[in-house]
């Protein structure tokens, strides 16, 4: 580990532990001591420790009986000369016995899943810069700035035949290719969003990283992921990170199961909300990206935009029969917090306060006059008290209107049957197509009102409508 590693190419936590130089010096749950081992990710993200040990090695007793619901915490602990290593949440998968007969050889092979794997190389070394590793960037989103990847090579020449030897250094250069990225400005730092250099030109989805100056807590890092997955459209996988010293020397890397949506992500359409790029310009702009990343991120906490986050992406990737209970949930959600942060602006009740006391008194005065159970009266009683409650999708219009946003009538028809399925009413055939515009509807109504609340854009892109048109946020979809 005596030259800089500078990985553009993605996460390195597979090359650092098999380079046969760690050895496992806590085997966890495993079978041990560990003879050798192998640990990668495979297609569907997941993190797999292979393992090789003596075939009358033995594992600690499994406390846990089937059905228990865990958390595992198990670690296995690795060592090198310049580094340690440990991987946490650790799960034996499959266990083989093979003996070889002509020998007398046993060997036992384990495969085991990992929750996370952490390297740690210079613990007291100052972390200057930090990348994070993401899968899932859409290849036809075009990144304005390029990346100019050069190596540079040094000859040296030396003239030793008499007591005084010259020396020449020429460095010369070699160039390896390059990339894309998207330059942001974040509460006053710059955030790189780049392109890997390693992907297949014909592939849709590519990997790549996010370069930090600095090293942000996982914490701000994960907000800064969840609002670019908004902006770019498409749900950004995480993979992990690795940190640099100022020399580019590796000081730690972390590595993560990965999720995807259930390999969901790799297939979805990408459907940005809102324009990226300036008209007839085919590259996202950096202003329009500042805006609307810092836009969000300013309204993070105070809208639970990582619950929102959430939901929007798994109505995304849901079927069409129940995509539309997402999206009302997400309306809903949003609908609640703005009226939490503007009780002011948005009236609920029927009627004002001192009319509704007259009429909630003369009911309740009337109920001990009937012939009522106690039962009955108590279920009439919690009933009184909703009266002066107008519907829910009156207190959306409401909402819409004091952002002075309008509804057209299909998307109030879409907002009046979007909990169909959960209340298990079927779709006829004839119908999927409706319903299907509809979800577009809902997805729509809750970008229109996320953007209006946070001011992260004036316009959405339509892509319920044909040719997918850009309108103002205050105009409905048709």
């Amino acid at each position: 580990m005596d030259e800089p590693d500078w990985y553009f190419r993605g996460e390195n936590f597979d090359t650092l532990l098999n380079d046969g130089l760690f050895v496992v010096s806590n085997s966890g749950p495993l079978h041990g001591p560990v003879k050798t081992f192998k640990i990668s990710r495979d297609d569907h993200g997941k993190l797999i420790l292979e393992t090789f040990s003596d075939g009358d090695s033995a594992a600690p007793p499994n406390p846990r009986v089937p059905g228990t619901l865990f958390q595992s915490r198990n670690v296995v602990e690795f060592v090198a000369p310049y580094a340690s290593a440990k991987a946490i949440g650790v799960e034996p998968a499959n266990h083989y016995h093979s003996e070889n007969y002509r020998t007398g050889v046993s060997t036992n092979r384990e495969i085991s899943q990992i929750h996370q794997i952490e390297i740690l190389i210079q613990p007291e070394a100052e972390e200057k810069y930090l990348f994070e590793w993401i899968q899932n960037l859409d290849s036809s989103v075009h990144l304005p700035s390029q990346i100019s990847c050069e190596e540079v090579v040094t000859q040296r020449f030396e003239f030793r035949d008499n007591s005084n030897p010259i020396t020449a250094e020429i460095p010369t250069s070699m160039f390896r290719g390059g990339s894309n990225f998207l330059p942001l400005t974040i509460n006053g730092s710059d955030v790189y969003v780049c392109r890997g250099t390693n992907n297949d030109r014909d592939s849709k989805c590519h990997d790549g990283f996010i370069l930090y100056s600095g090293a942000p807590s996982d914490d701000e890092r994960l907000r800064i992921r969840e609002v670019l997955s908004f902006f770019l459209g498409r749900y950004l996988i995480y993979l992990g990170y690795s940190t640099y010293d100022d020399k580019w020397m590796t000081v730690r890397t972390k590595a993560v199961a990965s999720y995807s949506l259930d390999g969901k992500a790799f297939t979805m359409v990408t459907q940005t909300p809102a324009p990226i790029a300036t008209p007839g310009w085919r590259f996202v702009d950096q202003s329009i990206a500042d805006r609307f990343v810092s836009a969000l991120l300013s309204n993070y906490e105070q809208l639970d935009f990582l619950h929102l986050s959430w939901a929007y992406w798994h109505g995304m990737t849901a079927t069409s029969h129940i995509a539309g209970v997402h999206f009302g949930a997400l309306v809903e959600s949003l609908q609640r917090r703005y009226q939490e942060l503007h009780p002011s602006r948005v009236t609920t009740a029927v009627m004002d306060k001192a009319k509704w006391r007259k009429i909630r008194d003369a009911l309740s005065d009337l109920l001990p006059t009937l012939d009522l159970a106690e039962e009955e009266v108590t279920l009439v009683t919690g009933k009184i008290g909703e009266l002066n409650q107008i519907p829910n999708g009156m207190i959306l219009q409401r909402v819409y209107s004091s952002l002075q946003l309008n509804m057209s009538a299909a998307e109030i028809n879409a907002w009046k049957t979007r909990n169909s399925a959960a209340h298990g009413k079927a779709t006829q055939p004839e119908d999927v197509l409706d319903q299907i515009r509809d979800n577009k509807r809902l997805r729509l109504l809750f970008i229109r009102l996320l953007l209006a609340i946070t001011s992260a854009s004036d316009h959405y892109i339509d892509d319920c409508s044909l040719h997918h048109p850009v309108r103002p946020l205050q105009d409905p979809v048709p």
